[in-house]
This record gives structure tokens, sequence and C-alpha cells, in this order.
């Protein structure tokens, strides 16, 4: 009896050894997704902020005429940030997932390979858009004036793409070398750089829609050269060293394709609130002119910030994920999941009230009066309402994504952005009308949970 008496001990000791571990070990763990995933979101929120900080100076220079030129353009510089986005991420990706398995010196060789990925892919892209983007905006809906001044803006934005794709592929970068703050100090000098430029530009030497574009590109400018400082500045605190790592050619390759794969939905991520932004400025057009359209340009302002921001608690978490992935720790990987969704709930929520509050001020900022002002409140007030399924959804990707399922993370991303929003966008205001742009928003969120919901979420890790 005294040895089963002492064996009871022995196990309740052991039981309440482990509960205790285990607890620290979900304090440490909420710890880490805070110190990562918070400055993730404002990062990502205040990249969000450009195209904000533009429109409150262009509102107000170049009226409903300048609001529709620089939203009808934005898929191009939208596009080139998207490039920069996901290739960093792909390699981020890959980088903490070698480093999840212990191979240091392979990781060492990805985060190189990125880099040259990034300059190559800047110089590709600017040759591309360079030569096409007159066309593009055609083709997008500009016509006359606003085609005019949509053609001065992106030209200026092109010829500084080198700057946008580094400035946009070495953030995330950052984070998974544990410089998430770092990441975040560059971003917010950028936007507030971008911030002061606009004003100087704009309002002092009345640039107009050409100043807000150089406004964009001193920003990253000022991004790309801080990001690099301080990655050259905290090398040695790190513990980096230059150790040799000698790749084949076909190694190199291979590493390349595996890049290009996982920055593929990320990509997609990325530009889905602009194809969504494409679409809805053509149907805009189509139910109410360019009335609807700078109308939809200020909702816009609030509601993809807002997006960017539900987006960087997942990709905040991503280097958590992917290293654990690597690692093969599927408890961790389960209780990063758990916190990440109490966050995203949370603030959405908090956004969701928020943003509703501010409804009149944000009309009055924008300087939204007259035939607009009541189309921006009908077309607000159901917008915000996607807050509550876009953080899930884009977090669903980025769980994919750091868990090496490419290709479902590829059909989540371009699912929505080629099939779901394009049909909701185009067959709901023939039922609807007007009302049925604004709709497809907070309805496309909830087709994409559907989906995830009936494929695959039972069957994860």
């Amino acid at each position: 009896m005294l040895i089963l008496h002492s064996e009871n001990i022995v196990e309740q000791y052991e039981n309440f050894k482990n509960e205790i571990n285990m607890k620290e070990e979900m304090k440490k763990l909420v710890g880490d997704v805070c110190r990562i995933s918070i400055p993730t979101m404002i990062t990502l929120s205040f990249s969000g902020l450009y195209s904000v900080i533009d429109g409150m100076f262009i509102s107000h220079a170049a009226g409903a005429t300048g609001l529709a030129a620089i939203n009808i353009a934005w898929p191009i510089p939208a596009v080139i940030t998207a490039l920069g986005l996901g290739i960093g991420t792909g390699g981020a990706v890959l980088y903490s997932h070698e480093k999840g398995c212990s191979n240091n010196r392979y990781a060492g060789e990805i985060w190189k390979i990125t880099i040259g990925l990034l300059v190559l892919c800047a110089v590709v892209i600017t040759t591309v858009l360079g030569s096409t983007y007159k066309e593009i905006l055609a083709l997008l809906g500009a016509k006359e004036e606003v085609l005019m001044q949509a053609e001065q803006y992106c030209f200026i934005i092109i010829c500084g793409s080198i700057v946008q794709v580094f400035g946009a592929g070495i953030i995330p970068l950052m984070r998974n070398i544990s410089m998430a703050i770092h990441s975040m100090a560059a971003s917010v000098c950028g936007m507030f750089v971008n911030l002061f430029a606009n004003y100087f530009l704009i309002v002092h030497h009345g640039m107009g829609i050409r100043g807000a574009a150089f406004g964009t590109v001193i920003a990253q400018i000022t991004v790309s050269f801080l990001s690099i400082g301080l990655i050259v500045l905290t090398a040695k605190k790190r513990g980096v060293k230059a150790e040799k790592y000698y790749l084949t050619k076909n190694d190199i390759c291979r590493t390349i394709k595996k890049i290009f794969m996982t920055a593929v939905p990320v990509f997609g991520m990325s530009i889905a609130p602009t194809i969504v932004l494409m679409i809805t400025n053509w149907q805009c057009l189509v139910y109410g002119g360019e009335v609807v359209v700078a109308a939809y340009a200020v909702i816009s302002y609030v509601v993809f910030p807002v997006q960017a921001l539900l987006q960087g608690i997942g990709d905040g978490i991503q280097p958590l994920m992917s290293f654990y992935f690597g690692a093969k720790d599927r408890y961790k990987i389960l209780a990063i999941k758990k916190i990440a969704i109490i966050m995203i709930l949370l603030t959405e929520i908090i956004f969701f009230f928020g943003t509703w509050l501010l409804r009149k001020q944000i009309a009055m900022l924008f300087h939204v009066t007259g035939q607009s002002l009541p189309v921006f409140m009908e077309g607000y007030g159901i917008s915000i309402f996607s807050f509550f399924f876009y953080g899930f959804h884009k977090f669903n990707i980025s769980y994919q994504n750091a868990c090496m399922n490419v290709k479902k993370a590829m059909f989540l991303s371009y699912g929505e952005t080629l099939i779901v929003a394009p049909l909701l966008l185009f067959g709901l205001p023939k039922l609807m009308g007007r009302i049925g742009i604004w709709v497809s928003l907070p309805v496309t969120g909830i087709v994409m949970l559907l989906i995830y919901a009936k494929g695959w979420k039972r069957n994860e890790m």
C-alpha cells in the first residue's frame, strides 16, 4: 500500500509539473506571437496608409477627378508591391522552415538568393510596365482628364518600382531574422516621409497627383535604405557569420523554384484587394459614374488598411509556424493557431465599431460632400462588415503557406481573386443594383470561409 501511495504521489507530482510547464510554455508562445504579430500588424497597416495619405491630399488638391484617377491607377503600384511582398515572403517562409530543420547554412543561402530575386524581378517589372502602362490604364476604364492624371501618376511610380519591390520584399525577410520591430520602424519612418513629402510637393508646390507619386517613391527609398542599414548594424548582435555554403546550379534552381512556388499564394493574397478594387471601379462606373468611384475610393482608404492590419496577424505568426513546422512540433503549431484566432477576433470587433463611430469624421477628412456623401455612407456601412470574415480567411492562407501546403494556399488565394470575388461583383449588382457592389465584399469573405470549413478544416494538423 505504501509503495502504491508513493507511486500515486510521484504521478500526481509529474502531472502537476507538466501542467506548470505547459502553462509556462503557453505564456512564452503568447509572448512570441505578440512580439512578432503586433509589429507586423503595425507594419502592414502603415504600409496601407500610403494610399490613404495620397487620397487625403489629392481629394483636396484635385477633387473627385484626382481621386478617381488615383483609384483607377492603383492596380499598377499594387502589382509592384505585391511582387516584392510575394518573393520576400516566399523566401522568408523557406528560411524559417530550414532553420526549424536545423539547416542553418542553407537557410542563409535562401536569404541571399531571395535578395537577388527581388532585384532581378524589380528590373523586369519596370521594363514590362514601363512599356504597357498606358494601355493598361485604358483597359481599367480611365478616360479623358482621369486618364491623363492616372498616366502622370503611374509613370513616376513605375520609374521608382525597383525600390518599391525591394522595400516591400525586405520587410518579411527582416521579420524572419528576428527583426520584426526593426521592420516596423522602417515602415513607420517611410509612412511619415510619405506624409511630409506629400504635404511639401502637393500643398506647397502644387504638383497634384505627380506629387503623390513622388512621395510614394521617396518613402520607399527611405524604407529600403533604412532596412539595409538596420540589417548591417545589427548583424554582429544577431551572431551572423559569413559562412561559405556551396550550392550547385541545380540547388540554386530548385531553391528559386521553391521561393516562387511559396510566393505565388502570397502574391495572390496581396493582389486580391486590387482585383476587387479594379472590378468594383468598373461596376461603380456602370452604376453611378465618377461620383460612385470617388465614394468607393474613400471607402477603400479605410477598408484596405484595416484589412492589411488583419492580414498582419497571419503574416506575423508565419515565422513561428514555419519554424515549428520544420521542427515537426505539432503542439506549438496548434497553440499558435489558437492564439492568432483570438487576436483576429478581438481586432475585428475593435476596428468594426471604431470605424463605424468615425464614419462622419472620415467623410469630412476626405472632403466627401454633395452627391458623393450619401453614396459613401451607404457603401461604408455595408463594406466594414467584411472585417469579420477577412481576417480569418487571410489567416487560413498564411497558415497553409507556413505549413508548406502551397496548393491549398494557392486555391484559397486565387479562388477568391479569380472566381468568387469577380462572380459576386458582377452578379450581385444585377440583382440588387448599386447595393450589390457593397454587399459583395462581406459575402466574398463568408463564401471563402465556408469553402475552407467544408474542404480542409477537419484534415489539418
